[in-house]
């Protein structure tokens, strides 16, 4: 019998759009609309991904200005990372007792049109180089986690935030 026979894996995926929307749209059909949702930073469902630059020059902007900036952008994000992480414990409390495991990955700089389109060659370099690996990660990279956390391998990890970023550190 195959080792993933039997097991089932609810992956939820989020597909980020700037502009317009077909392309992610497409994406969300390929995967399928009942598992894939597409988003745009500015949605409710995505607060940490929504930014604020100021149109001035560095001399003009005032500590206001940058207390709202740095609210936003940065204690914003790490907000919404902390409620993720707290509703996969949460989940995980909640679905234990049935068996059920509950994990997040958090993926980092992985090669996908988000990540690749628009970029130079030389900003490209300058992410992989992040890493001690001194690469990009691929979807295999991510779909392995995935397989490990659906297989019977991984019955007592749960309520973790797994980060597979090639040891980045972010």
């Amino acid at each position: 019998m195959a080792p993933l026979s039997g097991k089932v894996a609810i992956v939820t995926v989020v597909v980020k759009y700037n502009r317009e929307s077909a392309a992610a749209d497409e994406v969300v059909q390929s995967i399928g609309a009942n598992r894939a949702l597409a988003v745009k930073p500015m949605s409710a469902l995505w607060p940490a991904l929504i930014s604020i630059q100021f149109l001035k020059s560095f001399d003009t902007v005032t500590e206001e200005d940058y207390d709202a900036q740095f609210k936003l952008n940065v204690k914003g994000a790490f907000s919404w990372c902390r409620a993720v992480e707290k509703a996969t414990r949460t989940l995980c409390k909640a679905l234990g007792l049935n068996g059920i495991t509950v994990n997040t990955i958090a993926p980092g700089a992985t090669a996908t049109d988000l990540l690749l389109v628009g970029k130079s060659e030389e900003v490209l370099s300058g992410i992989a180089a992040l890493s001690p690996f001194n690469r990009l990660g691929t979807h295999n990279d991510i779909a392995s986690l995935v397989a490990f956390l659906a297989s019977e391998q991984s019955g007592w990890v749960s309520g973790q935030a797994i980060r597979v970023n090639g040891g980045t550190m972010v």
